[in-house]
């Protein structure tokens, strides 16, 4: 997930991706998981994974519906 990049023609000038709202939705769907509201996991790869699990969760119900 991007957020910004950085301006080809110098390094300093930070250029935001359009859309941000696609990214605030996401993040709003992590959030409704409880597991995901606090920091329970020991490891980031364990987080990483938990997040993968949910995101796929999600869009099986995106798509059952």
């Amino acid at each position: 997930m991007e957020i910004g990049d950085y301006h080809k023609d110098s390094q300093k000038a930070f250029v935001a991706l359009p859309k941000p709202w696609i990214i605030e939705r996401a993040l709003g769907w992590l959030n409704l998981y409880q597991r995901l509201s606090k920091g329970y996991e020991r490891s980031t790869k364990a987080a990483d994974t938990i997040i993968q699990i949910t995101m796929i969760h999600n869009m099986f119900q995106k798509i059952s519906t």
